[in-house]
């Protein structure tokens, strides 16, 4: 099932009470290659390496297949009912509107709202990684919050009518589908 498809490799040295990084990986040509990383470079990928793993993991056991049903599978089938095809759109409207704010954010702040959400870094680890203050990676986050918010409150209305519109045909379509 779970299949580490990793291709980097991480190695710590300890020369003279110094940790080393280097991460190593095979080139075009099938030849290893190890190259010195910085520390935060390497917190950084070993982080990203854990948590694909255990999404990898995630993953696989979500879809293994019962061949029995249980008292256990069927109570846990009630809980997490599966979505209707409108909560889908509306998540996807929401989405699509939330990243369409997050790409008009400056620079700094998206990169820092990114990490912080969705690569799930702490404050203390980005301002470890862009060299600045925890209190100005917070302060960052919190005015690209207020930022998303002011943008979604301005376009949020046109922006759902017009999906909206769409919708209502695609599931028009979908109700009453026209042969030919």
């Amino acid at each position: 099932m779970f299949d580490n498809t990793n291709p980097y490799k991480l190695r710590i040295e300890i020369i003279l009470d110094q940790k080393h990084y280097y991460a190593s990986f095979q080139n075009a040509e099938n030849q290893m290659v190890e190259i010195e990383i910085a520390p935060t470079v390497a917190d950084w990928l070993f982080q990203k390496f854990v948590r694909k793993e255990r999404n990898l993991r995630r993953s696989d056991e979500r879809n293994l297949e019962y061949s029995e049903v249980t008292e256990q599978t069927l109570h846990a089938r009630v809980l997490n009912r599966p979505k209707s095809l409108e909560e889908i759109a509306l998540e996807r409207l929401q989405n699509e509107m939330l990243w369409k704010a997050i790409n008009v954010l400056p620079k700094v702040q998206r990169r820092r709202l990114i990490l912080y959400y969705f690569e799930n870094f702490t404050y203390e680890q980005i301002a470890k990684i862009e060299g600045c203050s925890a209190r100005a990676v917070k302060y960052s986050v919190d005015s690209a919050k207020a930022n998303l918010k002011n943008f979604i409150e301005k376009n949020k209305k046109t922006h759902f009518k017009n999906r909206l519109e769409v919708w209502k045909q695609v599931k028009g379509y979908i109700l009453f589908p026209v042969f030919f």
